[in-house]
């Protein structure tokens, strides 16, 4: 509809969500605009409570497992990675 993604998840409501969604820490999920290659991250703490900034981490360096370890950020990219 803007032809762009909004510097914040603030933008959205309450044109597109009633209220910001929370996090598993009781804080609004996080959210980053990328202006510079028309994408964004939305991300969850979760399951260690720690906001990394984003990150998907593992603890051997591989690909993260989330249903496996609880570490590193839980992060949706849009549009998707290819």
């Amino acid at each position: 509809e803007h032809q762009s993604y909004p510097d914040a998840l603030a933008a959205l409501v309450p044109a597109y969500l009633p209220d910001i969604p929370l996090d598993l820490d009781g804080k609004p999920v996080r959210f980053a605009a990328d202006p510079s290659n028309q994408r964004y991250r939305l991300w969850s703490v979760g399951a260690d409570g720690r906001d990394d900034g984003g990150a998907e981490k593992s603890k051997d360096g591989t690909a993260p497992k989330p249903w496996i370890e609880p570490v590193g950020d839980w992060l949706w990219h849009y549009p998707l990675r290819a």
